[in-house]
């Protein structure tokens, strides 16, 4: 999630630090993405889980309240700290962010709030989190939407990193690990870059195309067995 970020603010020349985000989601995903963003400087002004929302417009302190929710009955409702206020989970979607990370529920984006966010992107840190009909509503908004089907790979990227050092009895060191992610994610964005470019579509329209290309080459390939 962190570097699909990265690759889509690069496209209009930003940095984490220039931008503030709000993440729905404080779990494996959600939690990891926030500590991420907020070991490379961004501001994050809004966080949720199961419980409700927190907001402050000067930033909260991700390492901590991921501590918080450590202790066992924690919830983010429970959270206090200077600056802090509880918020909803609808305003945490809907708050004035420059970038949102969905990555709580699917379909959490549709008809109903797709036209109240004010966010310039969405990166997709859950599978689905948004609707058919709120794509359409958020296209015609301006807002840019990194797709789940890319944004939220890195998982399944590094697995297939261990099953490759598995099989062949390596162990890769973490900064390796991390490089090679990062290349093959930037190589797969600048393959989206140009599809959308060629077909004059978006980001989630440009995976969908890439992806189906694939697919067709390897049945093309493979040939006829038994």
């Amino acid at each position: 999630v962190a570097i699909s970020t990265k690759l889509i603010l690069a496209q209009d020349n930003k940095t984490f630090e220039d931008v503030s985000f709000a993440i729905t989601g404080m779990g494996n995903v959600g939690g990891n993405a926030a500590r991420i963003l907020f070991h490379r400087n961004a501001t994050i002004i809004a966080l949720s889980d199961v419980s409700g929302g927190i907001y402050c417009e000067k930033g909260l302190d991700a390492d901590e309240i991921s501590r918080f929710l450590e202790i066992k009955g924690n919830y983010l409702k429970d959270y206090q700290a200077d600056g802090v206020l509880h918020i909803s989970h609808e305003e945490v979607l809907t708050c004035n962010c420059d970038v949102l990370i969905p990555a709580a529920l699917e379909n959490q984006i549709n008809e109903d709030n797709a036209d109240r966010l004010q966010c310039s992107y969405i990166v997709e840190g859950a599978n689905g989190p948004t609707t058919v009909e709120a794509d359409k509503i958020l296209e015609e908004k301006g807002i840019t939407i990194v797709p789940d089907i890319f944004a939220n790979s890195g998982g399944v990227i590094v697995s297939y990193f261990e099953w490759v050092q598995n099989i062949q009895s390596l162990t890769w060191g973490r900064d390796e690990v991390k490089e090679m992610l990062e290349k093959i994610m930037t190589d797969a964005f600048t393959e989206l870059l140009e599809e959308t470019k060629k077909c004059a579509c978006t980001l989630r329209m440009a995976a969908y195309i890439v992806a189906l290309k694939r697919l067709i080459y390897a049945e093309e390939i493979k040939g006829i067995f038994p």
